[in-house]
């Protein structure tokens, strides 16, 4: 008899955290409400059939109380299949951005030993380590490096310039949540440009054209995240009462032109471009899985 007790406590104890689960760990929109609803009927009608299998006597009462008794553990244990295949639904875009990250560093890392293995050249310079994502007080200094960088390069400065001004009009006329929604599109467009998946379509750009676009959308992130930076030192300005940190903006549209001559060509050019190319993806890699940890770690909605 006491083994009894033990299996039906225990039993209790699995379903009370089946439900703190289905209660703490998600969102609900009216569609997912709606999906466990429907639910409902078919856990009621799968308890009555087996009850029918297994206690043929029963009628009545005694019959509506077992099916009742059974039906409660049928739809929670249903409800939590159907929120596990929508939250591994919901993680697919994270982990698809993720594994082709991966699979880029791989076959650029290969790429890279078989060049260094041909060329016979000296010991190699390692490839950049791993960086993990910056946070918001240490970025601003990263932003600006970034952004002097593109400015400077290629002797175009001043076409370049007018953009970054362009950029930043625009990034300073958005609201607070739509400019960080545009930071969040501009970070999937360049996930996307690192790994050679161009508006999602493989091979849509030369390698050449997707680094140029890549370190576009690095100096326009920069641009959009300094002027983020920009509010917020503004924002505690005016709660402390002091004077905001004078922030760097974008150098005006008739900066003086600055001549970087053109690499060198060869087998040498195409390992820095390669070692550029691993520590880029690599970065991106590492903010796609801070993104997708901190999307486990919230509430899920349910969409």
């Amino acid at each position: 008899m006491s083994w009894l007790i033990t299996v039906a406590v225990i039993f209790l104890w699995l379903l009370l955290l089946g439900a703190l689960y289905l209660q703490g760990r998600f969102h609900y929109s009216r569609r997912s409400r709606l999906v466990l609803a429907a639910e409902a009927p078919a856990a009621v009608l799968a308890a009555a059939a087996a009850v029918r299998a297994v206690f043929r006597g029963l009628s009545g009462w005694p019959l509506a109380a077992a099916v009742g008794t059974a039906a409660l553990p049928t739809y929670i244990a249903g409800a939590l299949v159907t929120v596990e295949v929508w939250r591994r639904l919901k993680l697919r875009r994270f982990d698809e951005h993720i594994g082709a990250l991966r699979t880029g560093v791989a076959r650029a890392t290969d790429e890279l030993e078989r060049l260094e293995t041909a060329g016979g050249a000296a010991a190699p310079a390692p490839l950049a380590p791993r960086r993990p994502a910056p946070t918001k007080p240490d970025a601003a200094p990263r932003d600006r490096e970034i952004l002097d960088h593109w400015l400077e390069q290629d002797g175009s400065t001043r076409v370049r310039g007018v953009l970054a001004a362009e950029w930043e009009r625009e990034f300073g006329g958005l609201p607070a949540g739509e400019l960080e929604s545009a930071l969040r599109a501009l970070e999937d467009e360049l996930g996307l440009v690192v790994i050679g998946r161009r508006d999602g379509t493989p091979g849509a750009a030369t390698g050449e054209e997707r680094r140029e676009r890549a370190a576009a959308l690095r100096a326009r992130l920069a641009v959009g995240r300094l002027e983020l930076a920009r509010r917020g030192r503004t924002e505690a300005a005016a709660a402390t009462g002091t004077a905001p940190a004078a922030g760097r903006r974008p150098a005006p549209a008739d900066a003086g032109l600055a001549g970087a001559g053109p690499a060198g060509a060869g087998p040498a050019r195409r390992r820095e471009e390669l070692r550029a190319q691993v520590a880029e993806a690599r970065e991106t890699l590492a903010e796609w899985q801070r993104r997708r940890s901190e999307f486990l770690r919230g509430r899920i909605l349910l969409d």
